[in-house]
């Protein structure tokens, strides 16, 4: 669950991000999704790091 932007709509009890990060986290998680967008498209989905050495 991407918690930043619940935490920048205030409705979260106590800050688990620090307020700097909030945004650059929204954003890095827009890029991420776009990301997993192409991949889903390709038929691509990237693989966990620990299936490469097996």
């Amino acid at each position: 669950m991407n918690i930043a932007p619940i935490q920048k709509a205030v409705l979260l009890a106590a800050d688990v991000l620090a307020k700097k990060d909030v945004d650059k986290a929204i954003a890095d998680r827009a890029e991420w999704r776009a990301d997993e967008r192409c991949w889903c498209r390709e038929g691509k989905p990237p693989q966990p790091g620990c299936k490469e050495t097996l």
